[in-house]
């Protein structure tokens, strides 16, 4: 986030934000077609909101810095003191908010409920999951990835998770591991890992997903013979 919050965003040309990224290590370790794809999509030409003044040709990021840092972050501090001017906590302004949270990082200014709420539905997802973390990403450590791992697909409802071969994990080097060189080799390579999962027991029969592909359009939304006999007469009512 703090990288986020003082990146640059403003350049006097396209051509001259697109040499600022190759001048830096950190985007030089992208892949090639997506830092032109970077280029391409990733900026804007002002006059912006954001940038209403300034001179012709400049160009800025097409999904503004400060948007990056509130889809990472936003402060808990959300209730104007008329005192002071500032932003100042009220847990009665915080309805998005898990109270354990609040008990067990008191101090945090900071929260993304998004996070938390979507975390706690994993174990429910029926399909099958591959989790690609980078190695040295802060939200990606040893004990975190373990944690998704361990929930993915476990519940009522979900695939059986990594114990029924519906949930794997493949660590790529790095923080972002997609936008790096050799990642879609590595991406494809670990997808493997998965399709032995879609021939399991799952994938099999009336009840799994191969089995409602093979089946006639009209079997799959009317009632077959086995569940009229199973319901019993069919006495027609007198209506």
């Amino acid at each position: 986030m703090t990288a986020s919050a003082a990146r640059r965003d403003l350049w006097p040309s396209r051509a001259d934000a697109e040499a600022s990224f190759h001048r830096t290590p950190f985007y030089r370790a992208w892949d090639p077609r997506v830092l032109d794809a970077s280029v391409c999509y990733g900026l804007c030409d002002c006059p912006t909101a954001l940038y209403p003044d300034t001179p012709k040709g400049s160009v800025t990021l097409a999904s503004t810095k400060h948007q990056e840092v509130f889809t990472c972050m936003r402060l808990r501090a959300q209730r104007l003191d008329p005192d002071t001017g500032r932003l100042v906590f009220d847990p009665e302004r915080l309805c998005d908010i898990e109270q354990d949270e609040l008990v067990e990082v008191p101090d945090y200014p900071f929260y993304q409920p998004e996070s938390a709420r979507t975390f706690n539905r994993l174990p429910e997802l029926r399909p099958g999951v591959l989790w690609v973390f980078g190695g040295t990403s802060y939200v990606s450590t040893e004990p975190m990835r373990r944690q998704k791992m361990e929930a993915t697909g476990v519940s009522l409802g979900g695939s059986g998770g990594a114990k029924a071969g519906r949930v794997a994990q493949y660590v790529l080097k790095g923080r972002l591991p997609p936008r790096r060189h050799g990642a879609a080799t590595s991406l494809r390579r670990a997808g493997r890992r998965l399709d032995r999962a879609r021939d399991g027991p799952l994938a099999q029969g009336r009840g799994g997903a191969a089995g409602l592909v093979a089946e006639t359009r009209p079997a799959k939304w009317t009632m077959d013979d086995q569940l009229k006999e199973m319901i019993g007469p069919l006495n027609r009512p007198k209506l």
